[in-house]
């Protein structure tokens, strides 16, 4: 079952993020089912999210003239640009995870 969880642990960022495939999705969902400990970090990392969303400011004009005129027009072909947020929001719950075990 510790398996399961880890290898649970792994997507689920990908999973709140709605970016696995539906084979995936299906699997992480009859998990979180029975696994009352995935749930539990399958709400953090939500409440994580929309605390973040929640969060954002609009970007004053000054700094879009400057900063996003240097963004090139066309997007990544795998329309996966913001994976590294993603991963950095995996990689702070990961951290909040180890230092809850520590304490």
């Amino acid at each position: 079952m510790m398996t399961d969880c880890m290898e649970i642990y792994d997507i689920l960022v990908d999973y709140v993020n709605d970016r696995l495939e539906q084979k995936d999705k299906f699997r992480v969902v009859a998990h979180l089912v029975e696994c009352s400990d995935c749930r539990k970090e399958a709400a953090f990392l939500i409440r994580l999210k929309n605390e973040q969303m929640n969060n954002l400011k609009e970007i004053p004009k000054s700094l879009k003239k400057t900063a996003f005129d240097l963004i090139p027009e066309e997007r990544p072909q795998s329309g996966h640009y913001l994976e590294q947020f993603f991963d950095s929001l995996r990689l702070f719950g990961q951290t909040v995870r180890f230092v809850q075990q520590i304490i």
